[in-house]
């Protein structure tokens, strides 16, 4: 990684203590951080154990926060609006004219009065309890139309019929929309359960580390404190030098399972890194399509306003995409890890 996207980087982290004490670690290669330690060979790999609990745990972070993407969720919900006219049609406008030749049969309704409630149905969005515009306003609809045409004898079962099949090539839209939308938020929501399961292992990971090395404090009291805490204040560099110069050859080895740990949680983050890149691609592939089946529907279809939203879905999701490899320092994460290999390795063959 070159110097030039290290220092932009940092350009980005607060300007804490911590955040310093980064910036040392990250200008330098581990092998020449570990290299510096004061302390002997044996402690290196718990000094190489706090650099990648560092890097994991800030991208986890990062991934978390990728996952919510608000502001591409939120332009994909707002499409699902039966108010709006950005998939390229105005909803309203379309039941209003489908609905004039049944009205036009009318004698006993009041038209004007009629058709503004439904315009008040459109407008006033999703009913409650429902899942969607598609699974709350169309029944509504049809519902009101139904009792029209009983009230009105001139108005034939035919005049429904065709009302109801235009109809519903635009409610087919929505209802689209909402599936894929639902099924969308079903798979952030298991992702975000994962997430979870990866922070519990990697605050426990911290904990054996810390209860191998400090004899003091008792794993519930650790529980106690977040992630952060635990390293600064037990895996902090200094600290870890300190201990490993005054335990010398008494200082506990490190664990057997050490790296196996580190590349599980390195590993995991990595597949939930690819599994979220799934999700949000497969989303805007499918509301992409959606969108643009949309011109089937012939010449109701305002070309320009769909070429705009296609326009800026693709930004919002382009843009995001350019975002989340630089925010998630997965190769940060990699160089952590192979330095902890190589310091474990080296603390091994140290003890023999």
């Amino acid at each position: 990684m070159s110097l030039r996207i290290l220092a932009f980087i940092l350009a980005l982290m607060p300007a804490t203590s911590r955040a310093q004490g980064l910036q040392t670690m990250l200008l330098l290669p581990d092998s020449v951080h570990l290299a510096r330690s004061s302390a002997s060979v044996q402690i290196r790999p718990y000094v190489a154990s706090a650099y990648l609990l560092d890097a994991a745990l800030n991208s986890l972070n990062s991934l978390s926060s990728l996952v919510k993407k608000e502001n591409y969720r939120n332009r994909v919900t707002a499409f699902n609006n039966p108010a709006s006219a950005d998939m390229g049609f105005s909803l309203e406008a379309e039941l209003q004219a489908s609905l004039r030749p049944i009205l036009e049969k009318t004698r006993s309704t009041n038209t004007d009065k009629f058709s503004g409630v439904l315009s008040s149905i459109i407008n006033g969005g999703r009913t409650p309890g429902t899942a969607g515009p598609a699974g709350g306003i169309f029944p509504a609809i049809i519902s009101l139309v139904g009792d029209l045409a009983v009230r009105e004898k001139r108005v034939e079962r035919a005049d429904v019929d065709s009302f109801l099949q235009v109809m519903g090539r635009y409610f087919a839209q929505y209802e689209k929309l909402q599936t894929a939308n639902n099924r969308f938020e079903e798979q952030v929501a298991r992702l975000n359960g994962r997430l979870q399961e990866l922070h519990f292992d990697i605050r426990e990971y911290t904990i054996d580390l810390v209860t191998l090395v400090h004899r003091g404090p008792a794993r519930a009291g650790l529980r106690g404190k977040t992630i952060e805490e635990l390293l600064l204040l037990y895996l902090d560099v200094p600290v870890l030098d300190s201990i490993g110069a005054a335990a010398g050859p008494a200082l506990p080895a490190y664990p057997t399972d050490g790296v196996k740990g580190a590349k599980d949680i390195s590993s995991t983050l990595q597949k939930l890194f690819g599994e979220y890149q799934k999700i949000y691609k497969d989303n805007y592939t499918e509301i992409r399509a959606i969108l643009s089946g949309g011109r089937s529907l012939g010449k109701s279809i305002n070309a320009t306003q769909l070429e705009t939203s296609l326009r800026e879905l693709d930004e919002l999701y382009q843009e995001s995409g350019k975002a989340d490899v630089l925010n998630l320092r997965v190769q940060t994460l990699q160089e952590r890890l192979r330095a902890l290999v190589t310091a474990e390795g080296a603390a091994r063959a140290g003890g023999r």
